[in-house]
């Protein structure tokens, strides 16, 4: 239990509070790695699902709290990456999310293009998940429901989260 709370959550929470300073000079972001499971919780991985729903509710809250420091946090939240240990454990016909998913994810974050996005948890997923957590829509099964390519160079992307401090 304690490392796994240590791992995700307490690294999450000293790794930011270590960056706000010089964040605050530069307008700068946080982006906290989170997991699909804070939209859907999975098993057996209760203490798992729990440290990484703490994660996005601190990513949420921190967002809040710096607003008017003008630095923005937001999260990726991959399902399943792919790696030899996953393949092993849930066979290699899963869908995996693949490493360039995540950076997609977290570049755009990190970008100007989402200057006005704070406290969002963004999922990223292939494998025709997942309820969006305000719809019931799905991805096509087979594509990756992470940051959509025209995202990255768009110049107002749709904005969810807190906005510069006010609830969007």
């Amino acid at each position: 239990i304690h490392r796994e709370i240590s791992s995700n959550l307490t690294t999450a929470i000293l790794v930011s509070q270590a960056a706000i300073d010089a964040l605050a000079r530069t307008a700068g972001c946080i982006i906290n790695f989170a997991s699909i499971s804070y939209f859907e919780p999975q098993m057996p991985m209760a203490v798992y699902v729990a440290a990484k729903s703490a994660v996005a509710g601190f990513t949420r809250s921190l967002a809040l709290e710096l607003a008017g420091r003008n630095i923005r946090v937001n999260a990726v939240a991959p399902a399943a990456v792919r790696t030899s240990e996953n393949v092993s454990a849930m066979g290699a016909a899963t869908l995996f999310v693949e490493l360039d998913h995540i950076t997609d994810g977290v570049m755009f974050l990190a970008s100007s293009a989402a200057a006005t996005i704070s406290g969002h948890i963004l999922p990223i997923a292939c494998n025709g998940w997942t309820r969006m957590p305000d719809s019931r829509s799905r991805s096509s099964p087979g594509s990756p429901m992470a940051v959509p390519r025209a995202w990255l160079t768009a110049r107002s992307p749709p904005a969810r989260g807190v906005a510069r401090g006010r609830k969007g």
